[in-house]
């Protein structure tokens, strides 16, 4: 009887470790940064005796790319996992030599393989790298998508509240200094994000403000900004998304982002016109960008003139509508991926 249990132990360990042979992650969840557009992770296969990570390139039909000899995974513990090779392992993939030019089809489509080191079965999450040097490649955050972590808020950042009805300020000069101030959550010092401010021009200058700021090793910045008036600007981080906020001097803007894969980075607001800055950035997700043939524009639902002059927007939303000449056209907009001009007008001021 004995004998029998301890062999029925040993089956059930060889099972475990047989159906322990190899972890996939299916269209896994990645932040590519600023190569989101050019690269997908399609699949990640860790081995007991290699990782595999299948990745689709989108890049410009002739041109070439090149994958570091030194490039490698990097678990959560820091240990480092290095390329071995970029063999195909479908007859839809393309073979490829760490350090040697790859050169796109003219399809301008390659599907890829790049073999690593193995991984850990019971990883749960990596980072690729090429190395720290200019232009290097940096996949961050990669983990199955299924199992990805739930976004845990800090404390200040909890039980937000905002304003059910908030007045737009009335143009006058009233010099001072606008103060953003932003958390962005997941952020991994490697990550070397900016922060974009910009897309006016200030009053009395020809000059437009395009200005990045360097996140702290924390995912924190402090950008101070002069100003003469009030006014909308472009804020976003390259490879995530950009929009619209409304700032002004004197007044202190709270912003609190994550590391998104899905190009809505932005969380919640705090301070200055909170509401009427969430709103933007809804209204950025709802309608994407426009072009000069559109149509129809943003606008404020509905407005009442308050004493002192200033409207208040009595839906505290915007909508679609017909363009009105009162309407302001902000210099610059954001792309799901790149900053471009911006056309749709914003009616905030009559």
């Amino acid at each position: 009887m004995k004998k029998t249990i301890i062999t029925m132990l040993f089956a059930l360990v060889a099972l475990m470790a047989m159906a322990q042979k190899s972890v996939v992650w299916e269209n896994p969840s990645a932040f590519m940064g600023i190569y989101n557009s050019e690269f997908v992770i399609t699949k990640v296969e860790m081995k007991q005796t290699e990782t595999v990570l299948h990745v689709d390139v989108n890049y410009n039909p002739g041109s070439w790319i090149r994958f570091d000899k030194n490039s490698f995974l990097q678990a959560p513990d820091g240990k480092k996992y290095v390329i071995t090779g970029g063999e195909a392992t479908t007859e839809k993939e393309f073979d490829l030599v760490p350090d040697s030019l790859f050169w796109m089809p003219q399809s301008g489509k390659a599907s890829l393989a790049l073999h690593f080191q193995p991984v850990p079965l019971d990883t749960k999450e990596m980072d690729f790298s090429e190395g720290d040097f200019e232009g290097s490649f940096q996949f961050w955050n990669i983990c199955d998508a299924k199992t990805k972590k739930k976004l845990e808020l800090p404390a200040d950042w909890q039980n937000v509240t905002y304003a059910k009805d908030e007045t737009l300020p009335v143009a006058k000069i009233n010099k001072g200094v606008a103060t953003i101030k932003v958390k962005m959550l997941g952020y991994k010092p490697g990550m070397k994000l900016e922060f974009y401010v910009g897309g006016f021009k200030p009053l009395g200058s020809r000059e437009r403000v395009d200005k990045f700021y360097t996140f702290a090793n924390d995912g924190t910045l402090k950008v101070e900004m002069p100003l003469w008036l009030t006014r909308e600007v472009a804020v976003g981080v390259q490879g995530m998304a950009f929009s619209n906020i409304v700032i002004a001097p004197g007044q202190e803007t709270s912003i609190l982002m994550k590391v998104a894969t899905d190009n809505r980075p932005f969380i919640a607001f705090k301070g200055y016109l909170a509401k009427t800055n969430l709103d933007l950035i809804d209204a950025g997700n709802t309608f994407e960008p426009y072009s000069m043939d559109d149509e129809n524009f943003l606008k404020v639902r509905e407005c009442k003139t308050m004493p002192d002059g200033s409207l208040q927007p009595t839906g505290g939303c915007f909508q679609e509508g017909q363009i009105h000449y009162s309407c302001q056209r902000p210099a610059l907009y954001g792309s799901r991926r790149k900053l471009h001009q911006m056309v749709t007008p914003v009616c905030y001021q009559l």
